[in-house]
């Protein structure tokens, strides 16, 4: 069973090499400074609280956490300045990360006993995509497009 993490202030710690890091992120995506700091702060955070979960000693929670941080490096390769997700654990093990724009609403939930789940919802047209009974081994492309549509939105 995981453990509701506990909330925590973010922090970006301080290391010649983040900062060199976070200049190369930059140059090669053209973001501000300004911008590529507060995505890295952000997403430091982030990871702290993922950690979290690996607190509970459960076996699945290492294998989730993979997971999350597998999908995360897909939606960062194709939207650069994606919100870090809504993050939660679900009554049924899953650690769930979610998107809401208020009109779009996305999420996955990365499964205890391996695979994934995902449902999006357009709250405008009512259209509703995802997965119906079985898990998938990975995310088709569908999710990352509907992924971008919303980040867009926000």
């Amino acid at each position: 069973m995981l453990l509701i993490p506990t909330p925590f202030t973010a922090s970006l710690p301080s290391s010649p090499n983040l900062v060199t890091m976070l200049l190369e992120e930059c140059s090669s995506r053209r973001l501000s400074v300004s911008l590529a700091l507060e995505i890295a702060e952000t997403e430091f955070a982030w990871e702290k609280y993922l950690k979290s979960f690996a607190a509970s000693g459960d076996p699945a929670a290492g294998r989730m956490l993979e997971t999350v941080r597998v999908i995360w490096r897909q939606i960062k390769e194709r939207i650069a300045t994606c919100p870090v997700p809504i993050t939660q654990p679900t009554a049924e093990g899953a650690i769930q990360l979610a998107w809401d724009s208020g009109g779009l609403y996305l999420d996955v939930d990365v499964l205890p006993q391996g695979g994934v789940h995902w449902y999006f919802r357009d709250r405008v047209t009512n259209e509703v995509l995802g997965t119906d009974e079985e898990p998938l081994e990975t995310l088709p492309s569908t999710f990352f497009d509907k992924l971008i549509k919303l980040t867009q939105s926000y």
